[in-house]
């Protein structure tokens, strides 16, 4: 089974509650912008506590879901990390 099984390093809810705290901490010291989310910023400081590359899109904005989200939730983001390949 070697190399079939792979795995998050970072449970999702730990990473998202981190990075929002710190997206937050950055907003409150106007290093983040007041109006909308900057998604490089929310990404970068994800990638920090993962310890690795991480990825942000937000709803509506990738060709699967244009016609469902039809740009109606722009407060909605996926998330992913670099697996851990056992």
């Amino acid at each position: 089974m070697n190399g079939r099984l792979s795995t998050w390093p970072i449970p999702v809810s730990m990473l998202t509650t981190y990075a929002v705290t710190e997206y937050a901490i950055k907003w409150i010291s106007g290093e983040a912008p007041k109006e909308g989310v900057d998604e490089a910023l929310l990404k970068q400081c994800m990638a920090v506590y993962a310890g690795n590359q991480c990825s942000v899109r937000t709803w509506g904005t990738h060709a699967v879901d244009e016609e469902i989200a039809d740009g109606k939730y722009p407060n909605w983001f996926f998330v992913s990390e670099d697996y851990i390949t056992y």
